[in-house]
């Protein structure tokens, strides 16, 4: 049976319908303020309008895309301002996590820095003696001089202009040896006061003390259980001292610290767990000497550390002087 010849004629009216639908929903038009304040949409947009803002709409009204007008000049100004600032606040905070991270590199224990400005302070002290050394050297030597230039004197004769030039040219080296100890007394100041800056930085790190420099309370592990600390455990400073701690369980222990100048320190006791925080007591101590000397004492000396964390291959305790020691389980 033959189709009907209506049916093409349909079809075709059909895809007509569906490429007018379609291209009406691709065409587009501006909707803007006009100088009255009208709103106005059309295919085209005026330049001086497009600078103000306006909207990019279909054959619907529904609102394809949003342009802001134009920024002012001023604005571009404070726009620059903004971008600038915080370009200096991403470079200043990324020199802080720098700062940090080489703090930390350097010193993992507040005694670590304590140290370290301990060491740095008697440097600049013993720079100071040495200068103070050398002005009584040159008093001594003004001294001699000056009997030199009394005896001519006494003796009626004329003070030679070398003895003078050399009194005068060590006044001269004295006022510079004095101001050396002066430059060098603000230098105890400004060390001193970059250590405890970067102390308190430290600290904040380490999570001893909060933002306000407040002190963090460290807690004890709860529940900690003798079993959790049986083992030979090893930990190492950033002098280069190695430390073996072999715990037994069942309450004894031995602790052997090899020292980076080939000392060595070896301490036999008891330790026991009350609340998290471990009571150690010793027994016994042996020095030995880098040259191989040895001395043996016994002792009745009790510390307490405080096991802040611990997992199954490491452990941390904070000593009372409030160093902290990372230990891991060793071979």
């Amino acid at each position: 049976m033959a189709a009907p010849v209506w049916k093409p004629f349909l079809i075709a009216l059909a895809i007509a319908g569906t490429l007018n639908a379609a291209y009406a929903a691709d065409v587009r038009y501006f909707r803007y303020k006009n100088a009255e304040g009208s709103t106005v949409i059309s295919p085209a947009i005026p330049p001086e309008f497009a600078s103000k803002g306006y909207s990019i709409i279909n054959s619907k009204g529904r609102v394809l895309e949003e342009i802001p007008p134009a920024l002012t000049e001023q604005q571009l100004l404070e726009k620059r301002e903004e971008e600038i600032r915080e370009l200096a606040a991403e470079g200043q905070e990324a020199q802080k996590r720098s700062s940090d991270a080489a703090l930390l590199k350097l010193y993992s224990t507040v005694p670590d820095i304590e140290r370290a400005r301990s060491r740095a302070i008697a440097d600049i002290e013993d720079r100071i003696k040495i200068t103070n050394g050398n002005i009584s050297r040159l008093k001594t030597q003004r001294e001699e001089k000056e009997k030199v230039a009394a005896d001519r004197e006494r003796a009626g004769k004329a003070v030679p202009e070398r003895v003078l030039r050399d009194i005068a040219s060590i006044d001269d080296e004295i006022e510079l040896q004095l101001l050396e100890i002066d430059r060098r007394r603000q230098d105890q100041v400004f060390v001193g006061e970059r250590f405890d800056q970067e102390t308190q930085r430290l600290k904040r790190l380490l999570g001893i003390i909060d933002d306000k420099g407040q002190l963090i309370e460290r807690k004890a592990v709860e529940a900690l259980r003798p079993e959790q600390l049986g083992g030979i455990w090893q930990s190492r400073d950033k002098a280069g001292n190695r430390y073996e701690w072999i715990i037994n369980p069942k309450g004894s222990f031995s602790w052997v610290s090899n020292q980076a100048d080939r000392g060595k320190l070896l301490i036999l006791g008891s330790w026991g767990v009350e609340k998290g925080v471990l009571v150690i007591t010793s027994e016994m101590r042996q020095i030995s000497a880098p040259d191989g000397a040895t001395n043996t004492s016994t002792s009745e000396e009790q510390r307490k550390a405080t096991v802040i964390s611990i997992e199954e291959n490491e452990f941390v305790v904070l000593m009372e002087s409030g160093e902290e020691l990372r230990f891991y389980r060793g071979n």
